[in-house]
């Protein structure tokens, strides 16, 4: 068994210096969140930055009710899962077809699929919005899963046909052998 050999240089403390910064910066706003989240209105206006003096959880409950945060909740959850679902559920069927079949312009469509993850997200919220306002899709839970899905397929297909693609054919000519059909074989894989 090799030991690494970690030479401390100058630079190292610096790096962690500066490492340690960038954690507390990052994690500072949400732990300030959390802790506000437990102050009365007044006691939030008084004083922003410190420990509550008496822990109230109205504001919990005001947001479970008032902001009928319940739904909400439901809703993302719905989303998530039906998004997570179908984009597993195409992007490995994608993926499988990209690994497992030649054909002549298969590296055009693994291509295609490897351009998405340049398009940046930001830069087609708006005209993903006009085209759903236009559609009438606004306000309906079932409207994100379109974006969500399309967003995530290239990395879902990059990254599945990679794995695809290393996994022994051997395994999937096995399984011809033992007479499996198409849809088997994909579950072999």
């Amino acid at each position: 068994m090799r030991i690494r050999n970690t030479k401390l240089t100058i630079t190292t403390p610096i790096i962690y210096v500066i490492l340690t910064i960038y954690a507390i910066v990052n994690v500072y706003p949400i732990i300030w969140m959390a802790i506000n989240s437990f102050k009365s209105e007044q006691e939030f206006a008084v004083n922003q930055f410190g420990i509550p003096k008496k822990f109230v959880l109205e504001n919990f409950m005001n947001a479970w009710e008032i902001a009928n945060f319940g739904v909400l909740f439901k809703n993302s959850i719905f989303v998530s899962l039906a998004a997570t679902f179908f984009t597993v559920l195409i992007g490995a069927l994608a993926s499988y077809f990209l690994a497992r079949f030649e054909f002549k312009f298969s590296n055009v469509v693994y291509g295609f699929f490897a351009f998405g993850l340049l398009i940046p997200i930001h830069s087609t919220l708006v005209p993903i919005f006009i085209l759903m306002k236009n559609l009438d899709l606004l306000n309906k839970p079932y409207t994100l899963l379109f974006p969500y899905i399309a967003f995530h397929l290239p990395i879902t297909i990059f990254v599945l046909t990679s794995f695809m693609k290393a996994f022994p054919k051997s395994i999937e000519e096995s399984a011809v052998i033992d007479g499996a059909g198409l849809f088997r074989r994909f579950c072999v894989n």
